[in-house]
């Protein structure tokens, strides 16, 4: 947009998207790589709504101006704020990325994977009721059978369960579509800690009534099973630089497309037909705009009414080294800067507490979330029920000093932040021509909020579904108006994120990042073990090469040093 122009040129679209949150970014980009003209507007000045990453200072002006937020500064601790303001990417909602999921794959069949970089989850931990700690989360059958943690007969029952992983083991039929946690307590004989060791954890249920099928479990089972080991010693990796930079590459995607981008502009009004259909949307500078699909979070009012959104209660506290154990790697050394993710099963903390499961990430300087020495600890539980949360919390913490009560030393945090997502929108949208809540058929495409998954693949399905039903109706309105000659060929199906042209590569050649310690997606770390092996051995080849010539020039030397003495 021209600067200081208040109003676009141009003000027919196919689709308007209000809001940049995940799934938004993700139909943006997969629209108009479709051949849909998109206009994209957010009333934020930053990417990924929701799923965005500020600063420290844009965190708690953000804490301080909601309803429910709260900012806590601990006594006689350095006040970050002024004395380290810069350096800080802080989530606002902190997922993990299955190796072997959705999104992964679908970066590395869009090429889109070559904007980011991503780093490895470390470690995986879950808090039991037993210990009253964090132990590790073992992964894999080696991690099982050496785990300290699990008795021998946990240790087989495991086993067993992970045997239905394998092609070859089927699921007993009449268990098939029963509750996965009948199966693992009558057919397993599981215990009650080894249940939830399955379902909180591993599943990443949020509640024991959850309902989770037997094959759902198990396909869940097989891409964890997939997913350890692929890039990291977990089935999770962290995009470098905070979750935003995934919304940011999708829609970097759109705008090669021909996608329009307004940044702290809203949508205020979609305007129905007389069909009670989209036929355009205004937005906050005045500027009405033709499209006929309009894609929005649910998090939004509609006409004063919110969609049915779960929410997530969040804490974020930031404190100096690590709230967890050390954590070794292969030889022996502790690893500096780790990242860690932690499950807090429901009622593992006695009183029943928590209702659901809490989900804890650290981060630090190795994914460039917070300055050197920093870490950020990230908690967060589905619900916006804060009164909870602060609950959970100070068992790690003590508010009214800042001392971390799981750390080795004596060591205190800096601060703490509660707020709750959605966010609370600047404007609500008006829908014309009706009352309360628009139809289903309205052609108004609603968008899920952060609802406390660990990790971000929930959101790559469900914009994939969106996408196809938009889609199927776009292709009904182009038939029903053959004069129309741009766009997308609907004749067949169109394929959601295909191979994206990207100009401009962080790793042209696909060889290197700006972080060397980034894991390239598609190239795993059995195939990095490979290539250093080789290069080792390329290496020693050199080094043997030049000893040689070092000995032949060393020989040469001696016979002319001989044949001077003769002289």
């Amino acid at each position: 947009m021209p600067p200081n122009t208040d109003h676009l040129d141009d003000t027919t679209y196919d689709v308007a998207i209000a809001g940049s949150g995940l799934e938004e970014s993700f139909l943006a980009g997969a629209l108009a790589r479709s051949g849909l003209r998109v206009l994209h507007l957010d009333e934020n000045n930053f990417y990924g709504g929701d799923w965005g990453t500020l600063t420290l200072r844009e965190l708690l002006e953000k804490a301080r101006a909601a309803e429910n937020g709260e900012v806590i500064k601990f006594p006689e601790q350095d006040d970050i704020e002024t004395t380290v303001p810069r350096g800080w990417n802080i989530d606002l909602t902190p997922k993990g990325v299955v190796s072997s999921g959705e999104l992964v794959t679908t970066m590395i069949d869009s090429n889109v994977g070559r904007y980011l970089e991503f780093k490895r989850v470390d470690r995986s931990m879950v808090f039991t009721e037993g210990k009253k700690t964090f132990i590790d989360l073992p992964a894999g059958r080696s991690a099982v059978f050496s785990s300290g943690d699990l008795a021998p007969m946990e240790k087989r029952r495991l086993m067993q369960l992970m045997e239905f992983c394998k092609p070859e083991t089927e699921i007993p039929e009449d268990w098939r579509d029963k509750p996965v946690q009948d199966f693992l307590k009558t057919h397993l004989k599981m215990s009650a800690k080894l249940i939830s060791l399955v379902l909180y954890p591993i599943l990443e249920l949020h509640e024991p009534t959850e309902p989770c099928t037997t094959r759902e479990a198990v396909e869940r089972l097989k891409r964890i099973a997939e997913s350890v080991g692929k890039y990291g010693p977990t089935d999770k990796i962290y995009c470098n630089y905070g979750v935003s930079e995934i919304a940011q590459a999708l829609c970097r995607v759109c705008a090669i497309y021909r996608g329009v981008y307004i940044l702290q502009r809203g949508v205020v009004e979609v305007v129905l037909g007389s069909d009670k259909k989209v036929t355009g949307v205004v937005c906050t500078a005045g500027q009405e705009f033709t499209c006929k699909h309009v894609v929005t979070s649910k998090g939004m009012k509609l006409n004063g009414v919110k969609g049915d959104v779960l929410g997530e209660a969040r804490c974020v506290v930031i404190y100096k080294g690590s709230l967890f154990p050390p954590k070794t790697d292969e030889e022996g050394d502790v690893l500096q800067n780790a990242t860690t993710c932690a499950t807090i099963p429901p009622s593992s903390l006695g009183e029943g507490l928590p209702s659901r499961t809490v989900t804890v990430y650290e981060t630090s300087h190795s994914t460039n979330s917070s300055p050197d020495g920093y870490s950020t600890l990230h908690l967060t539980q589905r619900g916006t029920d804060l009164s909870e949360l602060r609950r959970v919390a100070s068992r790690f913490i003590d508010f009214s000093t800042g001392k971390l009560l799981n750390a080795d030393d004596d060591r205190n945090a800096n601060l703490a932040v509660f707020f709750t997502l959605p966010s609370v929108h600047e404007h609500d949208i008006k829908v014309t021509n009706t009352d309360g809540y628009p139809a289903a058929d309205s052609r108004i495409w609603l968008c899920d909020t952060p609802s406390g998954e660990a990790s971000v693949d929930v959101s790559v399905k469900n914009a994939r579904a969106t996408f196809a039903k938009l889609m199927k109706e776009e292709k009904a309105l182009r038939d029903a108006a053959p004069e129309e000659e741009e766009g997308p060929d609907t004749n067949n199906e169109v394929p959601f994120m295909p191979n994206v042209f990207l100009p401009r590569l962080r790793d042209p050649e696909g060889q290197q990042f700006d972080d060397p310690e980034a894991v390239m997606l598609g190239v795993t770390l059995e195939q990095e073990a490979q290539k250093g092996a080789e290069e080792k051995a390329d290496e020693a080849n050199v080094k043997e090469d030049e000893d040689e010539n070092q000995g032949e020039g060393n020989e040469e030397g001696g016979e002319k040093e001989e044949g001077k003495e003769e002289a």
